[in-house]
């Protein structure tokens, strides 16, 4: 019996100093991000197209003013903008949000 609980305790030890403690890095900012989420208003820059909510974030990432920004699908996208491309609204403010489909919204952390 003492064998076993010695030879249990040794496990433990050795597991325990083959764990590896790893940890994330970020860079650049960080979004909170909200599907089928609008944040109408507080607009830096308006309605321009993007390929891609991805490339609407890094154009965010890259203004030290914006805050937020919000990716509109094409099928979304207000009546006067008769666009074929996506369109990215960059905020300087966080305003209140409200559930839109086809919208995606990244909050600066």
């Amino acid at each position: 019996m003492k064998k076993l609980v010695l030879l249990f305790f040794l496990s433990i030890a050795i597991l325990a100093g083959s764990v590896t403690i790893s940890h994330a890095q970020t860079f650049g900012p960080v979004f909170l991000v909200e599907y089928n989420t609008d944040r109408q208003g507080g607009d830096i820059r308006s309605g321009f197209p993007v390929g891609n909510v991805g490339q609407c974030m890094n154009e965010c990432a890259s203004s030290s003013q914006c805050r937020a920004f919000t990716f509109v699908d094409v099928n979304q996208q207000p009546p006067n903008y008769n666009n074929n491309r996506p369109l990215c609204w960059l905020k300087r403010s966080v305003p209140g949000k409200r559930r839109n489909s086809g919208m995606i919204t990244g909050v600066r952390q």
